[in-house]
């Protein structure tokens, strides 16, 4: 194609660069060898700029018009980037909230149980304070103005349950497990697509800016 511009892009449906094109694949070319093609590109698609420059590779790549249009991010002359797939971090998620269970320990069966308080006991054990172990009884002679409502651990005594009150079941603690789920595959990026051969012009007219 005599009447195509030096560093001209094309793409085609054949698997070749026609001659005066080469496959726009990134190679590294000699500066001299190539003064035309350099003077317009420079070292934009990499190489030192010296005595070494590369051409654009447009392999596994599409095109994007550089600049910044309306509402749209800025793409400086050359820039590159993206990628194929993405794994996705809790940020990208939207807020949701998962099953959690609950497994107790201490040997309760989780339900309520009666408070339960001794009765029959000496009022001699009795005394004001609780201490390590003590237990509700029947209430004995006041002391300084305060029932005697405790019984020592071990007392003798019958155990009745009280009314309106309950207990634990004697859970003393227990683990919470949240299920995990998920396999950290990376979510595609791609959208539908055509390969086809991109050549760029490495021989033809040396385009003048207007």
């Amino acid at each position: 194609m005599a009447d195509a511009y030096i560093g001209q892009i094309m793409q085609v449906s054949f698997n070749f660069a026609p001659i005066d094109w080469a496959v726009a694949a990134g190679q590294t070319l000699n500066v001299t060898q190539n003064q035309a093609l350099f003077a317009l590109i420079g070292a934009t698609f990499g190489g030192d700029g010296r005595t070494t420059f590369q051409l654009p590779n447009l392999q596994s790549r599409v095109i994007i018009g550089a600049g910044q249009g309306p509402g749209l991010s800025n793409y400086a002359w050359g820039a590159h980037a993206g990628v194929e797939r993405v794994a996705l971090t809790q940020a990208n998620l939207p807020a949701h909230s998962h099953a959690a269970a609950f497994t107790p320990t201490g040997g309760g069966t989780g339900g309520p149980t009666a408070v339960q308080a001794l009765t029959g006991v000496a009022v001699t054990s009795l005394s004001v304070s609780p201490a390590a172990g003590s237990q509700l009884a029947n209430t004995g002679p006041a002391g300084g103005g305060q029932p005697k409502i405790y019984a020592p651990a071990g007392t003798s005594g019958t155990p009745v349950n009280l009314g309106g009150v309950s207990g634990g079941g004697g859970i003393t603690g227990g683990t919470v497990q949240i299920g995990n789920t998920g396999n950290n595959i990376p979510v595609e990026t791609l959208p539908p697509y055509l390969a086809l051969r991109t050549n760029i012009c490495m021989s033809g007219l040396y385009p003048v800016q207007d």
